[in-house]
This record gives C-alpha cells, sequence and structure tokens, in this order.
C-alpha cells in the first residue's frame, strides 16, 4: 500500500482538512508530486477495514478522465459500485488495476460496476494535461477500461469524511451511497471477488 502526500490538495479543495495524500501497501511510498511547499508529509501505515468512516458518501460533481462532467449518480445506475481510489505514482495502484478490469467485465451483468477516482490529476492550476496523459496511458496499459472521475473542488466534504490520506483505496456502495465495504491495500482478483459477497450479504 502506498502513502498519499496529501499536499497535492491543500490549497486546492478549498478548505478540506485533507493535506496530504500517501500511497499505502505493502510498502510506504512517497508522492511523487511536486506541490511540496503548502504542508508537510504525511505518511501511513494502515491497512485492512476503515472502521470509523461514515455509513454514506456524500454528494458531488466533477468530470471523468475525459473531462465529461459526471457526479455521484452514477452510483445509481447499478445496485452496487465498486470505488476504487487511486494514484499515477503508487505501484500498489496499478498492480491491482487489471484485476479491478477483471472485475468490470465479470459482474457487468451482475448489477455492479467499477469506478475509479484518481486523484493527482488536479493542481493548484487546475487539472494537469500531462497527468491526465498519465493517468490514461495507465489505464490502457492494465485494461482498467470502466469510468475514472478526476478529482473537483467539490469533492472536498467526500475526502474529507472519508479520511482518504493513502492509496489504494476501495470502498463498494449500493445505489443509495450507503458504504457496504471499505478498505485500504492493494489486493488481488479473489479479495475483490470476497469482498463483494460480504457487501451484497450485507444488502440482503
Amino acid at each position: 500500500m502506498k502513502k498519499i502526500n496529501k499536499l497535492i490538495l491543500t490549497g486546492i479543495l478549498l478548505s478540506a482538512t485533507l493535506v496530504t495524500y500517501g500511497c499505502s501497501g505493502q510498502t510506504a511510498y512517497k508522492s511523487q508530486t511536486s506541490q511540496t511547499s503548502t504542508a508537510q508529509a504525511i505518511t501511513s501505515t494502515k491497512t485492512g477495514t476503515k472502521e470509523e468512516t461514515a455509513n454514506k458518501l456524500p454528494t458531488f460533481e466533477s468530470v471523468d478522465i475525459d473531462g465529461n462532467k459526471i457526479s455521484s449518480d452514477i452510483f445509481k445506475q447499478k445496485d452496487y459500485t465498486l470505488i476504487n481510489f487511486w494514484g499515477t505514482y503508487c505501484p500498489p495502484c496499478i498492480q491491482e488495476m487489471p484485476e479491478l478490469g477483471k472485475i468490470s467485465d465479470d459482474y457487468e451483468d451482475k448489477n455492479l460496476q467499477v469506478v475509479g477516482i484518481v486523484i493527482d490529476t488536479l493542481s493548484q492550476n487546475g487539472y494537469d494535461k500531462d497527468q491526465i496523459a498519465k493517468a490514461k496511458k495507465i489505464i490502457e496499459k492494465t485494461g482498467a477500461q470502466y469510468t475514472h472521475i478526476q478529482l473537483d473542488t467539490s469533492m472536498s466534504e467526500l475526502l474529507t469524511q472519508l479520511d482518504l490520506n493513502a492509496v489504494p483505496r476501495t470502498l463498494i456502495v449500493d445505489k443509495e451511497l450507503n458504504i457496504l465495504e471499505d478498505i485500504e491495500g492493494s489486493r488481488d482478483l479473489k479479495f475483490f471477488e470476497k469482498m463483494i459477497e460480504d457487501a451484497q450479504s450485507k444488502a440482503e
């Protein structure tokens, strides 16, 4: 699990308390982002289930990786959505994306979708074209051909509520935005399949 330096969102997401991003995995890594002047890097080695997350996600509006308008209404399109927060600088994030691509394909007709949220395409000057291009290359290379959302200022409440300080971070929500599962760290296909099974059991 790779640590995030939350630096990227300081001064970007209004007054959000999320000021350092880290990549979370078996090994902690420092962010490769260049915005280092606004906050001290915070690192975390915590893995596993997040126990103190609020039970429901707040709504938001943003754009997808191609710049098209998108909102939290996307989560209403299926009974369940697996949400994966990731960064282009995070090897554990990229490592699990082929597995998530397979989940997206395998569950397409089972009322579950996968949505990625890439955390490092937004800079203090707006969306970074080079970072977007990098993200697109990773998506293509890993076969993670599902919807990917970029961060937006309207998502500050979401990030604060989740206390997002490391990626990868994966949630499963229902169409009412209730959080059914929430874990940190890179996982494999079998883990994601069990995670989905557990989420569906909770919703029954």
